[in-house]
């Protein structure tokens, strides 16, 4: 038996020569029923339009704080320092969705059965 790492069929998405990675996870069945209702909700069928639309209300939210904040009293500095606490999540959210963006399902196993995505 080789300890090699077998190499994915050509048709796959990406090259793991140059530093592409196949990988395979575990996902239960209520994941896959919440990433489901996410899609619809969203419209889209892949999870990284669902992410972007996400981030594209958090950023609306944050940019209508910041411009209600413009005035000079304490109630609208506060409404500003919400909207930059908001920002660091925001930015994480805004990687999240770069990581993902390029994700390709290769393959599909149910219940032991194999089925090509």
């Amino acid at each position: 038996m080789s300890d090699s790492i077998p190499r994915p069929p050509a048709s796959g998405p990406g090259n793991p020569a140059d530093g592409d990675q196949y990988r395979e996870y575990y996902i239960p069945a209520n994941i896959v029923r919440e990433e489901k209702e996410l899609l619809d909700e969203y419209e889209t069928d892949r999870f990284a339009h669902a992410l972007r639309e996400i981030y594209t209300d958090f950023y609306l939210m944050i940019e209508l704080m910041r411009g209600y904040a413009e005035g000079k009293d304490d109630e609208d500095f506060t409404y500003f320092l919400l909207a930059q606490k908001l920002q660091l999540p925001l930015d994480r959210l805004s990687k999240a969705c770069s990581v993902v963006v390029d994700w390709q399902l290769v393959m599909r196993r149910t219940i032991g059965v194999e089925l090509n995505a």
